[in-house]
């Protein structure tokens, strides 16, 4: 049984629907700019990753298909036993587990239902990731991740060299590591006090454009979700439409998303750092498609060099981290059993779409839970997943 629930509390700031508004890292221009060479040099350490080797019997666009746990090799008990351990001591909302694109598992809990739309917080970002990959893909954004942010917001100088916010790039946006001033840790709910994400409300852009350079760009990784909140403009002075009606287009109609929303600023712009509310079931939508290289039935939505590009480590100064996206499993939770091409997009509160394309393996958790580090076990949930894959 599945029982109706209610959505996660957070900020809220003006939603949009699905048809418009409701209400060490590299130094500057290291990537080639050519979206057909973004890739990486192969290395031991950093491998190209190769064509698929399968493909999905289906694909969920218009619903997700449903295996038992045994029929796609995995120990029911096992299997169980990760679920337990997801739901013993969090607060889990919702948990999938998707082996080969079949529901292998799924569940609903402490009140919450399967068709109820859940906040992402943070997730949105690499949602965000991937339209920046489509863009470029496109020739819409000329000049690529080296496109210098000041060239979209007049609020910046291009041409005031003594003024480092000229040398931010998209892709310094994409890693964090713009150099702007920024204080914001969710270790501890007594931060939110000073946490600059929790001041954001309905008018973020010209709150972070006001920021002063701190480091110059590309030496400093600092978690903000400032960094990501400029992407909006960039993508709708690029697509001539907002980020949401652009992702409608693009990613969300073709793979079947159609309940989603995503949040809005006071000037209609979507907010790119957080606010999309949509079902666990189409969370996990989106992880299929980058599972699946950014392919959809036979159409591809997000080029495959941005998808491996923005999914591998090596780009930021974390090495956790790549293009919105947090990656490598096993240093993101330092735990050596887990894989390392294992990618997740993460939100506050617990939100987790998680990626292991080596495992053909897709999850999804929905949470509530309280903000601090030590909220919930994310590499103990994954570690009992895999291990009950027989």
């Amino acid at each position: 049984m599945v029982p109706a629930g209610q959505m996660a509390s957070g900020p809220q700031v003006p939603q949009a629907g699905r048809m418009g508004p409701n209400m060490q890292a590299a130094p500057p221009g290291q990537m080639d700019l050519d979206p057909a060479q973004m890739l990486p040099d192969e290395d031991e350490d950093n491998p190209v990753m190769d064509e698929p080797e399968w493909e999905p019997e289906y694909w969920p666009t218009m619903g997700w298909e449903t295996r038992t746990p045994e029929e796609l090799d995995y120990d029911s008990a096992l299997l169980e036993e990760a679920v337990a351990f997801a739901t013993a001591t969090s607060t889990t909302q919702a948990l999938l587990v998707i082996q080969d694109g079949y529901i292998i598992s799924e569940g609903y809990f402490a009140g919450f239902g399967m068709d109820e739309r859940h906040e992402s917080f943070s997730m949105a970002k690499s949602f965000t990731s991937g339209l920046v990959g489509i863009a470029i893909g496109e020739g819409l954004i000329a000049d690529g991740v080296g496109s210098r942010i000041c060239e979209y917001y007049e609020e910046w100088n291009c041409d005031d060299a003594n003024d480092a916010r000229s040398r931010i790039t998209l892709e310094h946006l994409l890693t964090l590591t713009s150099g702007l001033e920024w204080t914001e840790d969710w270790s501890s709910a007594a931060n939110i006090i000073s946490n600059e994400a929790a001041r954001l409300g309905n008018n973020p852009t010209p709150y972070v454009l006001g920021k002063p350079s701190e480091h110059e760009p590309g030496t400093s990784f600092q978690y903000s979700t400032g960094d990501p909140a400029l992407i909006t403009g960039v993508l709708q002075t690029a697509t001539g439409k907002t980020a949401l009606a652009y992702a409608e287009e693009k990613v969300l109609d073709p793979i079947g998303i159609t309940t989603l929303t995503w949040n809005s600023d006071r000037d209609g712009r979507t907010t790119t750092f957080a606010g999309i509310q949509a079902t666990a079931r189409d969370y996990a939508r989106y992880g299929f498609l980058f599972l699946n290289r950014g392919r959809w039935d036979g159409q591809e939505l997000v080029p495959p060099d941005w998808v491996d590009v923005s999914t591998q480590p090596g780009k930021s100064l974390q090495p956790w981290y790549g293009y919105l996206w947090h990656v490598d499993l096993a240093v993101k939770f330092e735990d050596s059993e887990l894989p390392s091409d294992g990618y997740t997009a993460m939100g506050i509160q617990g939100q987790l779409i998680t990626v292991i394309p080596s495992e053909r393996l897709v999850v999804v958790r929905l949470a509530r839970d309280a903000i601090g580090t030590d909220a919930f076990d994310e590499a103990g949930l994954y570690t009992r997943i895999l291990a009950a894959k027989q």
